[in-house]
């Protein structure tokens, strides 16, 4: 009983510590870094390095998703409660962007705004509820088949969607998954990977292997990153000179086996009862920090127009930038978002109360549409 305590705690911490690097990401990403930074400059190195350790984000987020649903029933009204929380934010925030005429009204941005899950405008939110949809069934084959067999569909998975694209996706441009990590497929393999480790309690017999994996894979990440920019640049394979943003994406294996050891490092901390209330907290609130700081028509402004990342491009200051803005950015979308959940959240089911409306009414009595 002690051991899921401290694993519970352990991975509602991952998740927060997860969400801060994905605000992480995005100040690399929309401040420019990533496009801008000039290779090799005093400040290159830095930006990628970072980017290298927290690119795990998204795949320890999902894997959490996976280690706790795989032997949960699933309840609809919690994807239908993501899908209200996704809605509330679209709106809400497009309003204010379009009052304070940050924005200019289309068309194409109002439709984009009211059908957020549709359109794909948080991409992450999208995969994600498409995956609480299907878990389901997911669960019921994981059930139904032998350990031996799970295994070996995993480490199949794997060779297909991570393996494979990774060695192959650089030459031929081409690969089974095209998505680079970003689609509903990897995370269905994330899932699995989560729900795997969770069957075997897998540990690493080493006390601090974990972290070694983590680091490592981490480090081999960056070094593959700096060794193809350099032929690149040097005229070997001018071809790859942005192969760092075209290829190394979620599903990328050295940011999975590294997302492997950062899970397991989180999942095997010791960490005190009395943090327990503030780490749930505060984790309850990280998907709200998300569809904050990820608003299709807020991420820009708000990294480039209000915090201004930007201007510290090649810069050493911008470790300092970045150090503050995350933070700032984190702790200001969680209050927010404690708010909505407080004061709105049970106000605002649109979602939830018109599926409930129209389900009774079409489906009761075992009739359906």
């Amino acid at each position: 009983m002690n051991e899921e305590l401290y694993q519970s705690r352990g991975l509602n911490f991952l998740k927060i510590v997860m969400m801060i690097c994905v605000v992480g990401l995005h100040f690399l990403s929309h401040g420019n870094y990533l496009l801008y930074e000039k290779p090799f400059s005093k400040t290159w190195g830095g930006v990628w390095i970072i980017r290298s350790f927290i690119m795990v984000c998204v795949n320890c987020f999902v894997m959490v998703t996976g280690y706790y649903l795989c032997e949960k029933k699933i309840k609809i009204t919690k994807i239908l409660r993501l899908m209200d929380g996704m809605l509330f934010y679209s709106v809400i925030i497009s309003i204010i962007i379009w009052c304070l005429k940050f924005s200019d009204i289309s068309v194409i941005q109002i439709v984009n705004t009211i059908f957020p899950f549709m359109t794909g405008s948080y991409w992450f939110m999208s995969c994600y509820i498409v995956l609480y949809l299907i878990a389901p069934l997911i669960n019921i084959v994981i059930r139904s088949i032998t350990f031996e067999m799970f295994t070996r569909y995993i480490f199949l998975c794997v060779m297909l969607f991570s393996i494979i694209p990774t060695m192959f996706s650089s030459f031929s441009g081409y690969s089974i998954d095209r998505t680079n990590g970003f689609g509903v497929m990897w995370f269905v393999v994330l899932y699995l990977t989560g729900a795997w480790l969770r069957k075997t309690n897998f540990k690493f017999k080493k006390k601090y292997a974990a972290v070694g994996v983590y680091i490592g894979a981490s480090l081999c990440t960056f070094m593959i990153t700096t060794s193809v920019k350099f032929f690149a640049m040097s005229g070997v394979a001018p071809s790859y000179i942005n192969y760092e943003l075209d290829y190394i994406g979620y599903n990328y294996f050295s940011v999975y086996i590294a997302s492997i050891g950062c899970f397991l490092l989180f999942k095997n901390l010791r960490i005190s009862k009395q943090y327990e209330k503030i780490i749930m907290s505060i984790s309850s609130l990280t998907l709200g920090v998300y569809l904050i700081s990820e608003h299709p028509s807020l991420r820009n402004i708000l990294f480039t127009d209000v915090f201004h990342c930007d201007q510290y491009i090649g810069s050493l200051w911008f470790l300092v930038a970045f150090i503050l803005v995350v933070f700032t950015v984190f702790s200001v979308c969680c209050m927010i978002e404690f708010v909505r959940k407080k004061y709105i959240e049970k106000h605002c089911c649109i979602i939830q109360k018109s599926y409930i409306k129209i389900s009774s009414k079409f489906i009761a009595g075992g009739r359906m549409f």
